[in-house]
């Protein structure tokens, strides 16, 4: 105030203050005079600046008082310092001293002419601080200061101060910025001033301490919850303290010497109230200054305010255990408890203890609940039952001294002690479990004798297993040998953990050494009592709550993809050292961040995950003990707790922030573990593929009885999972174990793995970010040199001396042959000097760019090579390009001529008349008669030839390639094994590719460099495989490079196999090869040679290669000649095998660069290890054996059917048009199917038609989206990226696209094949081929297709008639009939049903359980179902089962249930019979009037498994059954209040006609109706009784309906059902046997078998759930294809082909002529006509829910076996079936 009155009195208007006295100034009211006012010398925290001119200046003394300064013009969250002063630059760097880029906070280095000349008689502090400039070498700014000051420059050109790098301190391991803190608690009401420090904790570490100012007396728990609103708990200091003025030094600078010291203020401020005021408040105090090291704390004091850590608060839990036999967890130390609340416990717990009656103390109990980690065990034990996964053995090696004996008694000591090791697991009939305590137990302690030179043999592998199933959980076995005593046990996992271990065996040794043991007065019983009562409060719903929070919407699936390994399923272990690893650095990194080694070993494993993945993020299970209660601390049990992990580990994220995050998330998960892993499975996904935990101590040594003790390794069968890594620390420092699947996982892979870990966990110690951790270690530097090891001395010998070398040694030698004309190499090379020759009388100049664009003939090769000899470089252009594209290329090249032919220049002679090139017409240049070599010379950098690609920026960038790139390329060395794939293997090589497309270079270059021959298809040939077949069949092709897709478009067809058979080698690239593709190859010539080549164009076409041996393992290789492959992370830093990064290529094949793209050209075009590189911006990674694995694109650039296409330049053409807000393209499918979608936002509708014309008229072809879809708003990601995931899927997505139904069987036909082409479910008549996604490579195949069928359609016609429609009427015209629903099915009211389904989700899933069912009535009771039913009823459950059944031809109804059980089970069940559990009722269901005696049987439950299984019906057996009888049993269930069990058929999914609903669609639970067809009479009758019954649901009925599936023989004997014959599956086997052929289209078809026992088991258990769950689908979830079921009759010595579908239509038809052959193919003649008319597509049922459902009630569908199969072949085939 002051100050200002003194300025008003003076009429000061101009002035400079510190920071900490001119914000206060600035904030003040009256200021009169003042004009500007500048601030500086510390950090300006966000204030609203004055009236008048505010400025915040910032400048070192060593940099002349002021360096920057920014005006304030509004309130910024980070007050800029402003631009530099001129003449001075400022340079932001990282530790080592590089520049980083805007946004990046580094180091500021001031340069220019304030700089001083150092300090003073401090030569080594100025040589420190003042450095040569490395970024200028200008005299004015040759030396720079190192401020110390983290800064960053932002994208308008400003600088934020960050802060002093010593002013940013660690608390609890993250980086508090102290200024941060300030500015909050400025804001608090009545703060004038503040300012906060780091102090020493007497814990350790650091801790906050607040120093304010106030006029009053300030609430110091109300500011600590201010600031708790906008920080995290950690920016909360731990003391405030309120004084009358911030002190200030000299140059009015906060004095931090004069601050007092930090008292916390509760101790004083209420000495009566929060000071000890009991005895045992003072007993408590002392325990906790006994672990804190301090008393400033009061009775009221949060601990965590105290500074009490994770660590500490486990000390804490025991000491107070200890001193007072009770106290909270470490969960409740941590979450606000302070000494009262303490007290408060302590005391109700002695209350309760002393005061409890007898009756309510805890009480033995029969059976105990398991815990959540003790049902996980039981359930994946109960898929394996006799797996060795959950054994825990253990072998100790003890000194020869021990006594067997009193070792003997000693163990049965310490199990009394614990007797809850004798309990037993048992399973109950609702699928759950239950612990059964065994006190009087008797078990016994084995003992053996044998020789020490056995031991190894027999302590290697386990004795035995244990199981649930087992009489013990636990063995105990003493071995004596000569040389020592073996102490040998085992335990299983459900009843001991790690830690349980060890207390046992600590015990064993008390009680050796001859003490007396206390038995547990806590219990693994009483901890999951507890457990279950916690589940049932909010404490619960709190952990869920937590876990949602971090896990919703994460990916969650980081196993790194497995090796290629022909190893069986089974566990390996690899241990590896990490001698590099000091336990002090370790040490002093933790205690610097306050974090355990657990959090930094934990975190290191994430960003390994990260870096094998290639992703920003990882997933992955971790445990800990589970002992946070002191009771558990010395009690055995499964304690351990699985918890899983997200980390987000984007390289820009500090190591200090993550590492803290890290431990954070480790607290507050496991706090939360209430919500166990397995919930967490269920609800996020997460899995237990991959478990990390850090160990600590590894117990390899120890001592017994003062003896040594050593532990030898047992192994198990089983993997616990994919992949789990411990980290222990031994006698020999830290070391990584991992036990891996040895069929998943090489173990040269797991060694790189481990070595890399090494390498992350050394480089967080001392890395800034984690983009600066790098994980290759000499190693894996060395091995990398090794695989690149790719040098050959290439001579050079400019480009366009290739061919004429060849023309000079075989100058007749056939050169090119089309199917219009041959040339030889001396008649090439003579046209070709022909036009060089034109090209000099046309002026053109040697180092220029020629453009050429002609049609495709032999012509180009003339052209091309012609440029190149007239010294030029030639630049392909397509004549079908846009006028746009065309100039924009010509332009940007700066080509100085175009060449094209007389038909181009008169179509496009407007256009071209008006470029600013020459125009110059072939022929024209041809008649120059000069056929000798130019002989130009060309240097190994002139350009060579240039070729355009897709950009990012919405125009295409030309990138150009050297007359060495390309020289060395084609050379025929041993390092070029490409090469030598053409060279060696064959001699005339077929040419496809697009001239534009690169690999057109490389089919003219490699084989006229090396005197081969080029037979180039025309664009007809290309399209059209009969036109293909004759070309190469003719001109003897034997080597062909193209895009897979392009082969696998005619691999199939008959005309293609003769030409095939003789190409000896393949080149494959521009797409991944997909692996079908080699078998196809194969099968046509098993000697061929495919090779798999990768390259970019800015690499000289292909730079690797491998040869495609195993068709499991697709890599693209080792680098070629003279190039070199590194992976890198976004640091460069190369990358070890394994890790996932971008792929750059070093060495002779990298281009010039981009024209014209200087900025492109410095991002893309690096220098990497001292060479020349590319950033190809493909993701890829080394296998452990050196192969590259091809992973897709870093950025938003594709292969399209192998094309590159920039998908930005796409949406740059979308977001130019009028309206458009944002749009996304994306490829969508796969090969030759392969079509671009996109998505876009926008302020107005906009037609997709319309949009899709217009972006049409720039883009190329095939860059324009076959399917555009508008948005109301685009979905993000978290992290406010486009969510990808969540895009609707393009075939769905077009409204305003009406499906026409094919009116014919030509047009179905055509539909379907468009269909099948593009991947979509629904084509319609009229519908537009292009506009689907088609495009003129996949066009080819509907000509393919269609000549196959008999139709006259060429290559063209499907672009003059692009639609099902218009190709159809080409053919015939005639009209068909609609299959379609009746009037009672379609016109019903479905919505008043939904409610009865809707509980049929997953979502509900967690409330299911089992219960019983009580007596039961089965009605049908002879059925194959039924009596199935009746069995497993008989057999698992309890209660009488009634039989509802005609008697038939029998004297009896009960005579023919026995009849059957006697076929189906040879037995009478004489004792059911007897015991009156079977009775049999004589009724039928159709009868309304013989259902009222059920009336007055007593029974619970009624299973109607009866029904008429006709397909078609004429009378009406079906409504009469199916229908009508099902409503009779419904009014019967409902007089007496009975649960109806209603058995019905997933074939009630129907199907899909045309499209409709989408074939897609599968029937789920919570369906009925949706638009399926139900011709089939059967199909439809079970339609209508699931419809009663939902609709009696909905009016009170108690009833569940069962959809079963393919209802299959008995496993254990191949039973089938008596009316076998009648199974349609089973005709068709018959159908497939008789005619000995089956279709190669049906080979992948699924087939599901339930078998009949396990289907009767589950419709049991289902039946007796929760009356919400109405619909379920008891069919098992494990499917095989018919290639299985036919193997299988194969092998039985049926004789069935495996045909083409052609071939199998002839046999078919044949068949269907032959009296004596079409009744046994009958199913499959109705198969094939009910094709030929619509589209027509039987619809699939979701098992997922009820496949799930079972499992909770403890059943699981057997795997179906080949064994299964064959029993069941074996007896049908007995039966006379086949």
């Amino acid at each position: 105030m002051a100050l200002q009155k003194y300025f008003n009195d003076n009429g000061v208007t101009n002035t400079l203050i510190t920071t900490q006295v001119g914000r206060q100034f600035a904030q003040l009211e009256g200021t009169k005079t003042l004009k500007h006012l500048i601030v500086g010398g510390e950090k300006l925290v966000p204030l609203d600046p004055p009236s008048y001119n505010f400025y915040n200046a910032y400048g070192p003394t060593e940099g002349t008082i002021i360096a920057t300064i920014a005006k304030i013009d509004r309130r910024y969250d980070d007050m800029p310092i402003g631009p530099a002063l001129n003449n001075l630059k400022l340079y932001v760097v990282d530790k080592q001293g590089k520049l980083l880029p805007v946004g990046a906070s580094g180091e500021l280095w001031i340069a220019g002419p304030q700089v001083s000349r150092g300090y003073l008689n401090r030569p080594e502090q100025t040589e420190k601080a003042f450095t040569k400039n490395p970024f200028c070498d200008h005299p004015d700014y040759g030396r720079v200061y190192h401020t110390g000051d983290v800064v960053r420059f932002m994208q308008d050109g400003t600088v934020q101060f960050i802060g002093r790098r010593d002013s940013q301190v660690k608390i609890r391991g993250f980086r508090i910025e102290l200024t941060e803190v300030e500015e909050v608690i400025r804001r608090y009401p009545g703060i004038k001033d503040a300012t906060v420090v780091a102090r020493d904790a007497a814990t350790g570490g650091k801790m906050l301490v607040a120093y304010v100012v106030s006029g009053e007396p300030v609430d110091i728990k109300g500011m600590n919850a201010f600031i708790l609103q906008e920080k995290p708990p950690y920016m909360v200091p731990a003391v405030t303290m309120q004084i009358d003025a911030i002190p200030l030094n000299a140059n009015s600078k906060v004095d931090k010497r004069k601050l007092p010291e930090p008292k916390f203020a509760e101790a004083e401020t209420a000495p009566e109230t929060n000071r000890a005021q009991t005895r045992l408040e003072e007993e408590i105090s002392d325990v906790l200054a006994s672990v804190l090291g301090h008393r400033d704390f009061g009775v009221e004091t949060d601990f965590a305010y105290a500074g009490l850590t994770s660590i500490s608060a486990i000390r804490l839990a025991a000491e107070l255990n200890k001193q007072f036999g009770f106290g909270p967890n470490v969960k409740e130390l941590l979450g606000g408890a302070n000494i009262l609340t303490v007290e408060n416990a302590l005391v109700e717990n002695w209350r309760t203890a002393s005061y409890a009656k007898p009756e309510q103390k805890a009480v033995s109990r029969d059976s105990y609940p398991l815990t959540q980690t003790q049902l996980g065990i039981y359930l994946e034990c109960m898929m394996d039952a006799e797996s060795d996964m959950y054994n825990i053995p253990m072998v100790l090696k003890l000194d020869a001294s021990i006594d067997a004996d009193r070792l003997e008694r000693a163990i049965r000591d310490a199990v009394e002690a614990h007797s809850f090791l004798k309990c037993r697991i048992e399973s109950r009939s609702d699928g759950g479990a239950v612990m059964i305590p065994r006190d009087d137990y008797a078990w016994q302690v084995v003992r053996t004798v044998c020789a020490e030179d056995e031991v190894a043999a027999r302590f290697g592998r386990l004795a035995h297993t244990i199981t649930l199933e087992s009489d013990a959980l636990f063995a105990f076995e003493i071995v004596c040998t000569e040389a020592c005593v073996y102490l040998r046990m085992n335990f299983h996992h459900i009843i001991m953990d790690g830690s349980s271990v060890n207390v046992l065996l600590q015990d064993i040794e008390i009680a050796y050494m001859g003490e007396k043991l206390t038995a547990e007065a806590y219990t693994a019983f009483d901890l999951a009592l507890d457990e279950e009562e916690s589940r049932n409060s909010e404490s619960y719903a709190k952990a869920k709550a937590y876990y949602d929070s971090v896990f919703d919407g994460v990916s969650v699936h980081s196993l790194p993809a497995a090796d290629v390994t022909d190893l069986p399923e089974g566990e390996a272990i690899l241990k590896f050292p990490m001698p590099k690893l000091a336990e002090a650095d370790v040490q002093a990194f933790c205690t610097a961040h306050s974090i355990t080694p657990n959090a930094l070993f934990t975190a290191a494993f994430g960003v390994l995950l990260g870096k094998l993945n290639g992703r920003d993020e990882a997933v992955f299970a971790s445990i800990y003990n589970g002992r946070t209660d002191p009771r558990t601390f010395g009690m055995l049990g499964m304690l351990v707790r699985t918890y899983p992990i997200y980390m987000n580990i984007e390289g820009t994220r500090k190591v200090d922030d993550f590492v803290g995050a890290v431990r954070e998330s480790i607290s507050g998960l496991t706090a939360n573990d209430l919500f166990s892993f397995a919930e967490a499975s269920r609800a996020y996904g997460v899995n237990s593929d991959i478990i990390f935990a850090y160990q600590g101590d590894e117990f390899n040594t120890a001592t017994f009885a003062g003896k040594p003790v050593k532990v030898l390794e047992t192994r198990l069968e089983s993997a616990k999972a994919p992949l789990n890594v411990d980290v222990l620390y031994g006698e020999e420092g830290y070391a990584v174990n991992f036990e891996y699947r040895r069929d998943l996982y090489a173990a040269d892979s797991i060694l790189w793995m481990a070595d890399a870990y090494t390498q992350i966990v050394r480089g967080m110690l001392r890395a800034e970010t984690l983009a600066d951790v790098d994980p290759a270690s000499e190693a894996a530097h060395t091995w990398l040199e090794e695989i690149n090891d790719t040098a050959w001395p290439v001579a050079f010998r400019p480009a366009c001396t290739l061919m004429e070398h060849s023309a000079a040694r075989h100058p007749d030698r056939l050169a090119i042959t089309t199917a219009e004309e041959k040339l030889t190499y001396s008649q090439l090379n003579a046209k070709a000097n022909r036009l060089a020759h034109g090209l000099a009388e046309a002026s053109v100049q040697s180092g220029s760019i020629v453009a050429l664009m002609l049609p495709r003939s032999a012509q180009v090769y003339v052209t091309r090579q012609g440029i190149l000899k007239a010294g030029a470089a030639f630049l392909t252009i397509d004549p079908k390009y846009p006028d746009d594209r065309i100039a924009y290329m010509l332009e940007d090249s700066g080509a100085a001529a175009l060449i094209t032919d007389s038909g181009i220049l008169r179509e496009r002679h407007e256009f071209l008349t008006e470029l600013h090139c020459a125009v110059l017409d072939v022929s024209e240049l041809l008649t120059n008669e000069n056929e000798h070599n130019p002989g130009i010379d060309r240097a190994p950098d002139d350009l060579c030839y240039c070729i355009y690609t897709s950009g990012s920026t919405g125009k295409p960038k030309g990138v150009m390639l050297s007359q060495r790139n390309l020289v060395n390329f084609v050379d025929a060395n041993p390092k070029n094994h490409e090469i030598l794939g053409y060279t060696q293997r064959a001699s005339v090589s077929l040419a496809q590719a697009a001239f534009t497309f690169d690999v057109s270079i490389m089919e003219e270059f490699i084989p006229l460099a090396n005197g081969m021959t080029v037979c180039m298809a025309g664009e007809e040939d290309i399209h059209n495989p009969v036109a293909l077949a004759a070309l190469m069949q003719t001109n003897h092709v034997d080597m062909m490079s193209c895009t897979p897709s392009f082969l696998a478009n005619m691999i199939d067809l008959d005309v293609m196999r003769g030409p095939l058979a003789k190409v000896a080698s393949y080149d494959f690239g521009a797409e991944a090869f997909p692996p079908s593709l080699f078998g196809k190859i194969h099968a046509i010539n098993p000697g061929a040679y495919i090779m798999n080549g990768y390259g970019p164009t800015e690499a000289t076409i292909s730079c690797t290669m491998d040869v495609v041996t195993d068709p499991r393992r697709i890599t693209i290789g080792r680098p070629n000649a003279n190039v070199k492959a590194y992976v890198v992370d976004e640091k460069l830093h190369i990358l070890p095998p394994r890790m996932c990064g971008e792929l750059v290529i070093c060495g002779d094949g990298v281009g010039i660069g981009y024209i014209g793209r200087d900025g492109l050209n410095r991002e893309k075009f690096i220098s990497l290890n001292g060479m020349r590189a590319y950033r190809t911006g493909d993701l890829a990674e080394y296998t452990y054996d050196g192969q590259l694995l091809f992973h897709g694109r870093t950025d938003n650039q594709i292969k399209l059917r192998g094309l590159r296409v920039e998908l930005g330049e796409i949406e740059s053409a979308i977001n130019a048009y009028p309206g458009v807000i944002t749009s996304i393209v994306l490829p969508c499918g796969e090969g030759d199917r392969q079509f671009l979608a996109a998505w876009y936002t926008a302020s107005c509708e906009i037609p997709p038609a319309q949009l899709q014309a217009e972006i049409g008229k720039t883009l190329t072809h095939y860059m324009v989206p076959g399917v555009l879809t508008q948005l109301d708003v685009m979905p993000l990601t978290a992290n406010g990226k486009i969510d990808k995931h969540r895009l609707p899927k393009p075939e769905y997505i077009q409204p305003e696209r009406i499906c026409t139904p094919p009116a014919n069987p030509v047009e179905k036909d055509f539909c379907e094949l468009f269909g099948e082409i593009l991947q979509l479910e629904q084509v319609g008549a009229e519908d537009n081929f292009f506009g689907l996604g088609g495009t003129s490579l996949s066009a080819s195949r509907v000509a393919m297709f269609a000549m196959e069928k008999g139709y006259r359609v060429v290559y063209a016609d499907v672009f003059k008639h692009p639609t099902p429609r218009g190709l159809a009427s080409l053919v015939l015209g005639e009209q068909i009939d609609i299959p379609h629903n009746p009037a009672d099915v379609v016109d019903y009211d479905y919505d008043k049903l939904d409610h009865v389904l809707a509980g049929n989700v997953r979502g509900n899933l967690d409330e299911i359980k089992g219960g019983p069912i009580g007596n039961v009535l089965i009605t049908g009771a002879t059925g194959f179902l039924a009596i199935h039913v009746l069995w497993r009823y008989l057999e698992s459950c309890e209660g009488t089962a009634y039989c509802l059944l005609r008697k038939g031809k029998m004297s009896s109804v009960e005579k023919r249930l026995r009849a059957m059980l006697v076929y189906y089970f040879s037995d009478d069940f004489e004792k059911y019979f007897d015991s009156g559990r079977i009775r049999c009722i004589e009724g039928d269901i159709t009868q309304p009037d013989t259902l009222r005696q059920l009336d007055e049987l007593e029974f619970n439950t009624l299973i109607n498994c009866a029904a008429l299984v006709k397909h078609f019906d004429a009378g009406d057996g079906l409504e009469r059954v199916n229908v009508q009888g099902v409503k009779n049993l419904i009014a019967c269930c409902m007089r007496k209040n009975r649960r109806l069990i209603q058995i019905s058929t997933v074939s009630v999914a129907g199907e899909s006609v045309n499209g409709l609903p989408d074939a897609g669609k599968q029937l789920y639970e919570n369906d009925l109706f949706f638009g399926q067809l139900l011709e089939n009479d059967y199909v439809r009758s079970k339609f209508y009784a699931e419809r009663a019954v939902l609709e009696a649901i909905s009016n009170g009925l108690d009833a569940k309906i069962m959809r079963v599936g393919n209802l299959m023989a008995r496993h254990t004997d191949g039973e089938f059902q008596i009316n076998f014959r009648s199974s349609g599956f089973m005709r068709q086997l018959r159908g497939y046997k008789v005619l000995g052929g089956f279709p190669m289209s049906g080979m992948y078809d699924p087939v599901e078998f339930s078998e009949i026992g396990m289907t009767a088991e589950a419709i049991l258990r289902l039946s007796g759930t929760d009356s919400k769950f109405t619909v379920f689908h008891p069919c098992n979830n494990h499917l095989v294809t018919m290639a299985d079921v036919i193997y299988i009759m194969q092998q039985h010595g049926f004789e069935i082909d495996v045909v083409s579908d052609q071939k199998f239509l002839q046999m078919l038809n044949a068949a269907a002529e032959d009296p004596r052959m079409s009744d046994a193919v009958g199913g499959l003649i109705a198969y094939a006509n009910s094709e030929q008319s619509v589209d027509r597509r039987i619809l699939d049922s979701s098992l997922r829910y009820t496949t799930e459902a079972l499992f909770r009630l403890g059943f699981k569908w057997p795997i179906t076996s080949p064994d299964y199969l064959r029993n069941m072949i074996d007896a049908l085939d007995g039966l006379g079936m086949f």
